[in-house]
């Protein structure tokens, strides 16, 4: 048998329910966590994962762009360049957490996307 429910303040319950009812796929396994706590003062709930995280714009229906990154990554060569159009990309260091370098010729424009797609960073590299 399970003790009490503690008492949350209504902010909490708020709190708590908002987290439960987020996309596990953004927001980890805090959101497993909420639903726990959720079900301490709410009645049972069903969670479907894909209406939840399709309306919060992430899409599971199909490959996500986190699928087609992970195939991206694991298809570069061992020097993390790639030919883009006979021109030469390369990306160092791999992994990094805030500098990055990009060498290559012809370079029009960067554009640096998050794992869900979503861009992060955009510069126009014409130099002329």
């Amino acid at each position: 048998m399970l003790p009490d429910a503690p008492e949350f303040s209504e902010n909490e319950r708020d709190a708590i329910s908002t987290v439960a009812f987020s996309c596990p796929y953004t927001h980890g396994n805090a959101v497993y966590k909420a639903r726990v706590l959720y079900a301490r003062f709410a009645p049972p709930a069903h969670y479907d994962e894909l209406v939840i995280c399709n309306s919060q714009g992430v899409y599971k229906n199909g490959p996500s762009k986190l699928d087609d990154l992970i195939y991206t990554l694991n298809n570069t060569t061992k020097k993390n360049a790639w030919n883009l159009e006979d021109d030469l990309v390369k990306l160092y260091p791999n992994p990094t957490h805030q500098n990055l370098t990009i060498e290559g010729d012809n370079l029009k424009t960067i554009c640096i996307t998050d794992l869900l797609g979503r861009e992060v960073f955009r510069k126009n590299c014409n130099l002329k």
